[in-house]
């Protein structure tokens, strides 16, 4: 169940995106007690006296105790964990802060992290680097999927500062049958979205009431633009640090153009998902999606979905399969969404480094990755996984490169409320055919940079206000 009022805001959709995903399907692991545990990385350099109890940060307790309770009941049979309550951290209006303040105080050993929040821990210097860990553990950047790596060393040293145990990555489901009914060549990886909608729109041109493309989480014409067509561009709206509106630049007009004619020729269906209201949120049921699932009915030839939910065509009546979904078009490499189910980091300021080490070699390590392949088919973050996993879709997925988009925790809800309306507003009366695309652009543009200068003087008076 999702807040669709989250899917109204940019920086929301990602972060909501991230949380919601954090720990995917649940691995079980029938047969971990029977491996062997690996050993510590030690040095006589870095020696140091035994734990007495290993601390845990990062996620809740029933979370702990679902997900995470297994590997540490394995990897230390005899340490005791104590796992630091972490409230409600992910509310709060600067949740990086509250993170900082946190591992300030209760000083933990162990860090689990939902990805959104990895790279800006590491940046402040919370995180250990395991660039040293790993070498002398054997353990080199090859051995893992390089999408993940990439993830992982997307911060300000470009260094690796934890490792997840498994991730799960989009890709691009379609309907084998139809495109074989149409006579028409099905999809392949490495097309950007504007080759995708130009294929969706053969089955507008055919006829016979296929829709192409579909998304049924897509709720509007800013959720086409901003989440899906430049969650792969990544392109920068604004530039804060110089107060600049971004949209007047011919990027952003060919990304425009690409949503405009894709709606207006029919390559997409936008139909939304019934909102329910309760306690004065906005909420979109399971049950909505389903019923609005339109390539699960066999209605549509194509669909983006995460490979762990490939599950929801099992009872599907037409035969389909799937590639890598759209990439940037200036790269033609990255693209696509990818999550890693929980980051495991050091803690910088762990008295008990070597100790905590252990997990993160064990959930990086290759015996590790044949029981997480061998279960329900889950992606071992690891390359060697891929001996043991037996669905051929587990290798399309291995080869992922996700656009890599900063998040920004900074609260700039009412500026993206104006973005949102403005741009809705100007490019339904493009759609219209009562304005062009250019002089929309020449509009948002202007007004766009308006919502800008009055959040920076606002955001500006109000540090003044703080100050003693």
């Amino acid at each position: 169940m999702i807040s669709s009022s989250l899917f109204t805001l940019f920086a929301a959709r990602r972060i909501k995106r991230s949380l919601m995903n954090m720990t995917g399907s649940r691995l079980v692991f029938a047969g971990l007690v029977s491996l062997l545990l690996m050993s510590g990385c030690s040095d006589s350099s870095t020696a140091q006296k035994p734990a007495d109890v290993l601390k845990v940060a990062g996620v809740d307790e029933t979370t702990f105790e679902f997900y995470y309770q297994d590997y540490f009941d394995l990897v230390y049979p005899d340490l005791p964990v104590e796992l630091v309550a972490m409230g409600d951290i992910y509310q709060d209006k600067d949740p990086i802060k509250a993170y900082k303040q946190l591992i300030e105080k209760e000083k933990p050993d162990i860090i689990i992290l939902p990805s959104a929040y990895y790279s800006p821990l590491a940046d402040q210097g919370l995180l250990e680097d395991l660039t040293g860990w790993m070498s002398r553990s054997d353990m080199a950047e090859t051995d893992y999927q390089p999408g993940a790596i990439a993830m992982l060393k997307d911060n300000e040293e470009n260094k690796i500062y934890g490792l997840a145990p498994s991730y799960d990555s989009s890709l691009l489901y379609y309907n084998a049958d139809l495109f074989k009914q149409y006579g028409i060549d099905p999809p392949t990886s490495g097309m950007t979205w504007k080759e995708l909608l130009q294929l969706s729109y053969r089955f507008k041109q055919a006829g016979g009431g296929i829709v192409g493309y579909h998304d049924p989480w897509m709720q509007d014409l800013n959720a086409l633009i901003f989440d899906t067509l430049n969650g792969t561009e990544g392109l920068q709206l604004v530039d804060w640090q110089r107060g600049i509106h971004l949209l007047d630049t011919p990027a952003w007009h060919d990304l425009l153009q690409t949503a405009v004619e894709a709606v207006r020729n029919g390559s997409i269906a936008i139909k939304g998902v019934e909102v329910r209201v309760e306690d004065g949120g906005s909420w979109i049921d399971e049950g909505a999606i389903e019923k609005q699932d339109l390539f699960a009915k066999g209605k549509a030839a194509m669909a983006i979905d995460m490979y762990g939910n490939r599950s929801r065509f099992d009872q599907s009546k037409f035969a389909w399969s799937a590639v890598l979904p759209p990439v940037n078009s200036a790269t033609r490499e990255s693209g696509g969404y990818m999550r890693m189910d929980g980051v495991f980091s050091i803690s910088a300021s762990s008295a008990f480094k070597e100790e905590a080490w252990k997990i993160i070699q064990f959930i990086g390590s290759e015996r590790a990755a044949k029981v997480i392949s061998k279960t329900d088919g889950g992606l071992s973050i690891r390359r060697s996984g891929l001996q043991f996993n037996t669905n051929p879709l587990a290798a399309v997925a291995f080869e992922q490169k996700p656009t890599l988009n900063a998040i920004d925790f900074t609260d700039r809800r009412d500026f993206y409320l104006n973005e949102n309306a403005m741009v809705q507003k100007e490019l339904q009366i493009v759609l219209q055919g009562k304005q062009s695309l250019d002089a929309a652009i020449q509009t948002m543009q202007k007004q766009g940079q308006a919502f800008v200068d009055a959040f920076v003087k606002k955001n500006k008076a109000d540090e003044e206000k703080t100050e003693p």
